[in-house]
């Protein structure tokens, strides 16, 4: 049984607003290697079978990869702050919009 807290979420928002982002996502992967078959998220209910904890931490893993590749891409194009969060959003609300 494995009690992520924040670091998992299961088809929910994740509050990314304080996170560092890269060291998240290689966190994930070492969560990924613990093969969990029970896992209680920070959001969201409980999942089991090793096959919705994959799923859950792929989609958290999948979210902050977007968040961070959207936001590396402005800031390498010099994009401003306004410019920055609307791209990000047109590319994340068609995955994570529900």
């Amino acid at each position: 049984m494995l009690f992520s807290g924040d670091l998992v979420e299961n088809r929910c928002g994740v509050y990314a607003g304080n996170g560092y982002l890269r060291a998240w996502s290689k966190t994930l992967a070492k969560l990924r290697g613990l093969d969990a078959d029970v896992l209680l998220p920070g959001r969201g209910v409980a999942l089991s079978g090793s096959e919705q904890v994959e799923q859950a931490i792929n989609g958290t893993q999948r979210f902050v990869d977007t968040v961070l590749d959207c936001v590396s891409a402005a800031i390498a194009r010099g994009a401003p702050l306004k410019e920055c969060y609307f791209q990000t959003l047109e590319t994340m609300n068609p995955v994570f919009g529900d």
